[in-house]
């Protein structure tokens, strides 16, 4: 059992958890929601022993965490963070045989009880046929698989997983989250899970604790605690039993005279070797979604069309020009971009980087004091007003991927490119940038393209979907339907 008592976290002088108790019961799975930015992958720390605590204590069986040795804690306890890196070049095996470490002597090589753990944990996560490609040219969905199986591989008796199903599409999510809960029942594993999705949480969970401000505001069955009176008071947005209210109307047509984005004969991949296409594509003003499978290429022909990759033939074009003709100045004046998983500067500041967004636009003598309307503008329109003198490293996920939609906005191009920008973010937060995005293309000739793995709100806000997931392959031509 793993237990808080009057546990308090901060970052610096910034408080984030405030004297809270929690006992997680063995052999139960425990979720923890709440608004971005309330402490949850905080929490998920401490208990890890990733953070120590500004006051108060954490406890495993009883014993203070901070006095086990890392080897033991090792095979106790599995934490997935909200952000992994790669090291370059690492395959699938290679990562998920890193699970094995706290089983072996330092120069102990894998033995058969190893590898047969390894092997177990590719094959629950559907990683076997990925076993030697490298862990870098996956798609987001199946990265997050690899660091999934990679903590099934430890084999420890309790798991903490900080929003296990982010870039998952929706039969993988299923997929992960039945084999959580398979591995609760059939061996006893105990979870602590951070979830944005309330129906998964609802559908896995014996218990849900919800936070708000560092505190715990609810605690119980998931039918008691997933309820639109009790939600709304945690979210600050109304709820119903679909989910949050919708916060804008739906009615207006997008504004024409928007950048239009094309493919022509389009394929792409690595190394030569193709993930979608040869496709023929062409997108207006407006908000266009795109969905499918994980590893379909969504990812891989967003980059594309962006000019972040070369492509394997045809040509990607920004209002009839070819993206290879327009200098690196020009394109980011009519095109921002914001990828699945951007790396975190070291040492920035939510401002400083919201200010980049202007950089194209700068002189020789760098920033200027017309930058600052335009960042303070685009913080507060994503909420992020206040935060401007904050690190970076010390905000949430669902703060941070909002950062990087700041500077999207800063860099004020009509073309917007956004690989799964809801990830991370909790339910109100996904509601609030899809209401700011759609009404966006309904006041300035704008094009947003945005995949999403939602359907959902892929039919509550976009114009047009691009299915991904229509052909009998992954590869195969998209369909394309009004909404």
């Amino acid at each position: 059992m793993v237990s808080t008592q009057d546990l308090s976290l901060a970052y610096g002088l910034t408080p984030v958890i405030e004297a809270l108790d929690l006992a997680v019961e063995p052999g139960r799975i425990t979720t923890l929601i709440g608004p971005n930015g309330c402490g949850k992958s905080t929490l998920l720390k401490a208990l890890a022993r990733l953070l120590a605590p500004r006051s108060g204590a954490v406890l495993l069986d009883g014993e203070e965490i901070r006095g086990i040795p890392s080897r033991v804690l090792a095979q106790r306890l599995g934490f997935l963070a909200q952000h992994a890196e790669v090291p370059e070049s690492l395959t699938v095996g290679d990562l998920v045989r890193r699970g094995r470490y706290p089983h072996r002597g330092p120069w102990e090589p894998m033995g058969p009880e190893d590898e047969a753990a390894v092997n177990r944990a590719l094959e629950q996560c559907g990683l076997t046929p990925w076993v030697d490609r490298p862990v870098d040219e996956l798609s987001g969905g199946q990265r997050q698989r690899a660091w999934i199986a990679l903590a099934l591989a430890q084999q420890t008796p309790l798991v903490l997983l900080d929003e296990p199903t982010t870039f998952l599409d929706p039969r993988h999510q299923t997929e992960v989250l039945d084999l959580l809960v398979a591995l609760n029942r059939d061996q006893g594993t105990t979870f602590v899970l951070v979830l944005h999705d309330l129906s998964q949480a609802a559908r896995i969970s014996h218990r849900v604790v919800a936070l708000a401000a560092g505190r715990m505001v609810a605690d119980g069955p998931p039918d008691l605690v997933l309820e639109p009176r009790v939600l709304e008071r945690v979210f600050g947005v109304p709820f119903d039993h679909q989910g949050p209210v919708p916060g804008v109307g739906l009615d207006r047509p997008p504004r024409t005279g928007g950048p239009r984005l094309e493919a022509r004969g389009l394929a792409a991949g690595y190394g030569g070797r193709p993930v979608v296409g040869p496709i023929d594509l062409g997108i207006g003003p407006g908000l266009t979604v795109i969905l499918g499978p994980n590893g379909c290429g969504k990812s891989t022909l967003l980059r594309t069309l962006a000019g972040l990759q070369n492509p394997l033939g045809g040509e990607a074009r920004i209002d009839d020009r070819p993206v290879s003709r327009w200098t690196s100045r020009a394109l980011a004046a009519r095109r921002a971009f914001v990828r699945q998983d951007s790396p975190l500067p070291a040492g920035f500041t939510v401002g400083e980087l919201a200010h980049l967004g202007a950089h194209h636009r700068r002189g020789l003598w760098g920033s200027s004091d017309r930058e600052r309307p335009a960042v303070a503008r685009a913080l507060a329109a994503l909420d992020l007003g206040g935060l401007e003198r904050r690190p970076l490293e010390h905000q949430s996920g669902g703060q941070r991927q909002r950062v990087w939609l700041a500077l999207a906005l800063v860099q004020n191009a009509g073309l917007i490119l956004l690989d799964e920008p809801t990830s991370f973010l909790d339910p109100r937060h996904q509601r609030d940038l899809l209401d700011a995005l759609w009404t966006l293309t309904r006041e300035a000739p704008v094009t947003v393209v945005a995949i999403l793995h939602e359907p959902n709100l892929a039919r509550r806000y976009a114009d047009r979907i691009i299915d991904f997931g229509a052909g009998p392959e992954p590869s195969g031509p998209p369909r394309s339907t009004p909404t």
